[in-house]
C-alpha cells in the first residue's frame, strides 16, 4: 500500500511538472510571438518613416528650385525684358492721360504722432488714460465718488 501511494504521489509530481513545463513553455512561445508581432510593426514604421523622410526631403528640394526658378523670372531684369518682347515701352508724363473721378477724395496721409520727447523741457507728457489713480479707480469700480484734485 506504502508503494501504491509513493507512486501515486510520484505520478502527480511528475503531472504537475509537465504541466508546469507546458504551461511555461506555452507562456514564452506567446511572450515570443507579441514581441516578433511588436518588432514587425515597429521596423514597418521605421521603414515609413524613413520613406517619408526622404519624400520630405525631395520635396523640400523641389520647393527650394521651384522658388529660385520664381525669383528668377520675376527679377527687374527678365520683367522688363519679358515687357519690352510683349510690346511695352516706358511711356513720358506727356503721353499719359489722367482721368478726374467725380467726387473722389484723396485720403490725408498718415501723420504719425510726436514722441514724448518732443515735449518742451519740464513738461511731462502722460495719456489721460493713466492720469487715474489705483485708489479712484477702485471707487469708481465700486460705485464711489472720489474727490478729483
Amino acid at each position: 500500500m506504502k508503494s501504491r501511494i509513493l507512486q501515486q504521489v510520484r505520478t502527480r509530481v511528475k503531472s504537475r511538472l509537465t504541466t508546469g513545463t507546458i504551461v511555461l513553455f506555452t507562456a514564452a512561445v506567446v511572450v515570443a510571438g507579441m514581441y516578433l508581432a511588436i518588432s514587425m510593426k515597429v521596423a514597418r514604421i521605421g521603414r515609413e518613416v524613413i520613406r517619408l523622410e526622404e519624400r520630405q526631403e525631395e520635396l523640400a528640394r523641389s520647393n527650394n528650385e521651384l522658388a529660385a526658378k520664381l525669383a528668377s523670372e520675376t527679377s527687374p531684369s527678365e520683367l522688363w525684358l519679358r515687357a519690352e518682347a510683349l510690346g511695352y515701352r516706358p511711356v513720358k508724363p506727356d503721353q499719359v492721360e489722367y482721368i478726374e473721378v467725380a467726387g473722389y477724395q484723396e485720403e490725408e496721409p498718415f501723420k504719425a504722432p510726436l514722441p514724448s520727447s518732443s515735449a518742451e523741457e519740464g513738461e511731462a507728457i502722460i495719456s489721460p488714460a493713466y492720469t487715474e489713480s489705483l485708489i479712484d479707480w477702485f471707487g469708481r469700480w465700486m460705485g464711489m465718488e472720489t474727490e478729483q484734485q
